[in-house]
């Protein structure tokens, strides 16, 4: 179990607002999830936005939105859509 208090305080001792963890370990510890894509799809970002003293945002592909939901201590959780389809121009939606 993570102890936000000791991280809060690291955030506010190391003269930050915030901390961007995008690293397999550090988002895992942050998260207290552990993804497989991230596990085999070194370069897929998941990022764990944690503002000193706020609750932290999990971010991660919409494809693993329910499991990190489900597993992971973050209440905070946002998606990006992996190879999104743009719209067609000749379908006049540009």
């Amino acid at each position: 179990m993570i102890d936000e208090a000791r991280v809060n305080n690291m955030i506010r001792t190391g003269g930050f607002d915030v901390i961007v963890a995008s690293s397999r370990e550090n988002v895992l510890y942050l998260s207290g999830t552990q993804n497989m894509s991230h596990d085999l799809i070194g370069d897929r970002p998941h990022y764990v936005i944690w503002p000193v003293d706020s609750p932290p945002t999990y971010i991660v592909i919409k494809s693993e939105a329910e499991i990190s939901r489900r597993e992971s201590r973050s209440k905070d959780h946002r998606t990006y859509m992996e190879f999104e389809v743009a719209p067609d121009p000749a379908d006049g939606e540009v």
